[in-house]
């Protein structure tokens, strides 16, 4: 046996002979394989609010009840721009409020604005110079976790201090059992399953994905040429 070999080994028995470290190491994986997974998808999440430091215990509470009770994501930055006007509403409450029941999605900010309680406000009056997103979310809200389950202990673009040193997080910190199943689901076909976490980083797909997206593919190929021949016909009427 090789000393490289020998050497992980001992790394591993290291890791997993302590309870700790081994919730650790899988907090890791877990953390990766959601940065993989596009944990919240869509376009809301590069909202950087500076200074939230004053606020992050407030979201992280609201955050892992909404999470919790089956709702879907919304920043910390849609929260201030209501909070910032009416400090009398909770986070919670304009969570809720920010959120499409039907879809789980984010509403615009137009239709949160067009609600009785937030009309009157001074920021939904000149939504055109509004930093906030007002068009429909690309994607659902596919948890990829059991939420019931963990506990949200740092968002993204977190600011908080690390050994003494102030650190702006680029990620979502997860705090949850060494074996909490992880959700994976295709963007191609839609197919659901709880992968390795080791192979979803060496960049492994599901079972069967080859045969379906080489379906997908040929039918989407036919589309194209049926609407391909369709224009053609149409400018053919024309002429």
């Amino acid at each position: 046996m090789s000393k490289k070999k020998k050497k992980g080994n001992l790394l591993m028995k290291v890791i997993f002979s302590s309870s700790i470290l081994t919730i650790a190491f899988f907090m890791v994986i877990i953390i990766a394989c959601l940065m993989i997974l596009d944990f919240f998808g869509a376009n809301i999440t590069d909202n950087y609010v500076e200074n939230n430091m004053d606020y992050a215990d407030m979201y992280k509470e609201t955050v892992n009840k909404a999470l919790k009770n089956g709702f879907g994501y919304v920043p910390l930055n849609r929260i201030l721009y209501f909070y910032l006007e009416n400090d009398k509403l909770s986070f919670y409450e304009i969570y809720y409020d920010n959120i499409d029941k039907d879809s789980n999605k984010m509403l615009p900010i137009s239709d949160v604005c067009s609600l009785q309680k937030y009309k009157i406000y001074d920021v939904c009056k000149d939504l055109d110079s509004s930093d906030q997103i007002d068009v429909d979310q690309n994607k659902p809200f596919n948890p990829p976790i059991e939420f019931n389950k963990i506990t949200v202990t740092s968002f993204f673009m977190e600011e908080r201090v690390v050994f003494g040193k102030n650190d702006v997080h680029g990620g979502w910190d997860l705090a949850c059992g060494n074996k909490t199943p992880v959700k994976a689901r295709c963007k191609i076909c839609g197919y659901e399953w709880e992968p390795i976490a080791s192979s979803l980083l060496r960049g492994a797909n599901h079972k069967g994905s080859k045969t379906i997206h080489k379906s997908i593919d040929w039918l989407s190929s036919i589309v194209y040429l049926l609407d391909m021949l369709y224009n053609v016909s149409e400018q053919r009427k024309i002429c």
